[in-house]
């Protein structure tokens, strides 16, 4: 018997949970503490209890202005992030530069604004504002822009790489010096007099270059992740919804990580071909040990 606690996509643990065959008891957690405190549980009563890493782990990573600061000796992977305008150095500070202006704790691309630096050069960030440089020389689907999701797991100090992922196609017609919203941060666009749904893809099937991007990148972020590595352990996990974009070269590079992701998601096509699966090939490696072939190690 397999039992969740949980405060997010509480309904697909529990049918991940009754898939799963273990022959004991256990219990999983998936709790973001930020909603409120994690409530009281009997660890006595199940043979084995795998726990989400705290929140003082995961916040430096969560936070995308700290995760600026851990990612400067990787500018090849992330872009240049900074808290303060005046920690701009001269050879990025052309006024015309154009960064995305975010609240470091922000998600699903609210608080979210595509500017020049002349805009906010003579001005003061708000309380919990960052400046990250825009990527410029991206991969386009149809000529619009995408982001890519993909999951990383950290456990019994191993990473992992699901290789199921979707994308994302942004709003307008892309342009590399547009500030528009739609075009550089809106989720879906909506095209022919229907709504556009993400894209989602395994890594057999013909996108598989995008798929070998996502494995290098991560495989060198397995550094970044050192101190999650080192602080899970088989009763302890860390799940992450990484964000990329694919630059034209095929480089992946990282552009936010959510250390909580939200795993309802609306499109049928992402919830059943992406998001259930990883779950459930979570819980059973959680539980028993056993490698999904889904799950890559790092």
């Amino acid at each position: 018997m397999i039992e969740i606690i949980g405060n997010r996509a509480v309904k697909l643990f529990n049918r991940a949970a009754n898939q799963v065959h273990f022959d004991s008891s256990a219990l999983i957690v998936y709790w973001d503490t930020y909603a409120g405190p994690l409530p009281d549980f009997d660890a006595d009563a199940y043979q084995l209890v795998v726990q989400m890493l705290p929140r003082s782990a995961t916040n430096p990573f969560d936070d995308k202005g700290r995760l600026g600061d851990i990612m400067l000796e990787h500018e090849n992977l992330f872009p240049r992030t900074f808290s303060d305008i005046d920690e701009i150095p001269d050879s990025l500070a052309d006024p015309n530069g154009m960064w995305f202006l975010k609240n470091r704790h922000g998600a699903g691309g609210t608080e979210v604004e595509c500017v020049r630096l002349a805009s906010v050069q003579n001005s003061e960030l708000k309380q919990y504002s960052i400046l990250q440089q825009a990527v410029k020389d991206v991969r386009l689907f149809e000529n619009r822009k995408y982001t890519i999701r993909a999951y990383v797991l950290i456990w019994n100090g191993q990473v992992y790489l699901y290789k199921k992922w979707y994308r994302v196609v942004h709003g307008g017609i892309y342009s590399p010096d547009a500030t528009d919203y739609s075009i550089q941060v809106s989720l879906r666009y909506s095209g022919g007099g229907t709504e556009f749904m993400p894209q989602f893809f395994d890594a057999s099937e013909e996108e598989k270059g995008e798929f070998d991007a996502l494995h290098r990148a991560n495989k060198r972020l397995k550094t970044v992740f050192a101190p999650l590595i080192e602080e899970s352990n088989r009763n302890s996990y860390s799940l992450l919804g990484c964000d990329f974009l694919i630059k034209e070269s095929g480089d992946a590079i990282l552009i936010e990580i959510n250390a909580y992701p939200n795993l309802v998601h609306l499109d049928p096509g992402v919830a059943n071909q992406v998001n259930f699966p990883m779950i459930q090939d979570t819980v059973r490696l959680l539980v028993t040990g056993e490698q999904p072939a889904q799950w890559l190690t790092l």
